[in-house]
């Protein structure tokens, strides 16, 4: 499959035509190996550190992978895993997941992308940090600069 991601060029060159990059920070070692669903997947907060499995400090080295807007390459992620980072992150929209016609109603498709991103994590023992960048009822309305309904937050019925 022909990667979908954008081209990022880096003061030092190109990482890929395939991925974007997001933020990096200081080396650390990748994603540890875990049963899926463990709290040993997981990264905790202690203080004002990153705790991850085996009681390690956790340095994010992240890139971008895009959204769910298109199915996950897994030479992407094989790549990224390549170049050291330990984490991507995926950019999140209600949109891809949830029917903006039918409340209440999931979209399967963006499911399934979010679940294929993960699979991919896990495999190439990387980290996956979800990127909420498109929340129901948090938007504002670009042509008139005001916020949009926030009642899907306060009413349950919604």
């Amino acid at each position: 499959m022909k990667s979908q991601f954008a081209v990022a060029v880096l003061s030092f060159g190109v990482i890929s035509s395939n991925v974007a990059l997001a933020f990096g920070l200081t080396s650390s070692e990748p994603a540890p190996a875990s049963s899926p669903g463990s709290s040993r997947e997981y990264v905790r907060v202690a203080g004002q550190r990153l705790i991850a499995a085996g009681d390690r400090e956790f340095r994010i080295r992240a890139i971008g992978a895009g959204s769910l807007s298109a199915d996950p390459i897994e030479d992407d992620y094989e790549r990224i895993a390549q170049l050291k980072f330990n984490a991507v992150t995926v950019m999140l929209s209600y949109q891809r997941l949830f029917n903006e016609a039918k409340p209440g109603e999931y979209l399967e498709s963006g499911w399934q992308r979010l679940d294929a991103h993960l699979a991919l994590a896990r495999k190439y023992g990387l980290y996956l940090i979800l990127e909420m960048a498109d929340v129901e009822g948090a938007q504002f309305v670009p042509s008139k600069g005001q916020a949009v309904d926030y009642r899907v937050w306060i009413e349950p019925e919604l």
